[in-house]
């Protein structure tokens, strides 16, 4: 999820000559989202993750470029067969959203997806808990749960 940067979050490093954020703490708006879901017929799968490709590095990209990442997400998890469906996180509000997949795969298939589109976090839900998972080395932690982040689903 991408939203500015609050100060002191985090470092810039450069990788093969390209700017990275390092994140030495979690943005606190992460742990208030709120989610909007189309759940596979089944219903609550009773674990899976959800990864945006929108807003790299936690910075705010132009609707295009997150339009483009998206479908590329997409397109990786057809390609590798992944049972996935509509997931967009928000503030409670709404007022900044990021559509994204639920996804019926591991976890760390789902850390490595968010890390591919360098996204500071993914979340993680299993047994209805609802786990904010950094794609660094910080630990993961229960952020609620679906019934309470959820949103009409």
């Amino acid at each position: 999820m991408g939203h500015d940067r609050i100060p002191g979050q985090g470092s810039l490093s450069f990788r093969a000559g390209r700017a990275h954020v390092l994140v030495t703490e979690m943005n606190p708006a992460y742990a208030h989202v709120r989610f909007r879901a189309v759940l596979p017929a089944g219903g609550l799968p009773e674990r899976f993750g959800i990864v945006t490709a929108c807003n790299p590095d936690g910075i705010d990209s132009p609707e295009a470029d997150n339009q483009a990442a998206t479908l590329r997400l997409q397109s990786i998890l057809a390609d590798e067969g992944l049972t996935h469906f509509p997931v967009t996180g928000g503030s409670p509000d709404f007022t900044h959203a990021e559509p994204g997949f639920g996804i019926l795969a591991t976890r760390e298939r789902c850390l490595a997806l968010g890390r591919e589109f360098r996204q500071e976090a993914v979340f993680w839900i299993e047994h209805g808990d609802v786990y904010l998972c950094p794609c660094s080395d910080l630990p993961s932690r229960v952020i609620g749960t679906w019934t309470e982040l959820a949103i009409g689903t």
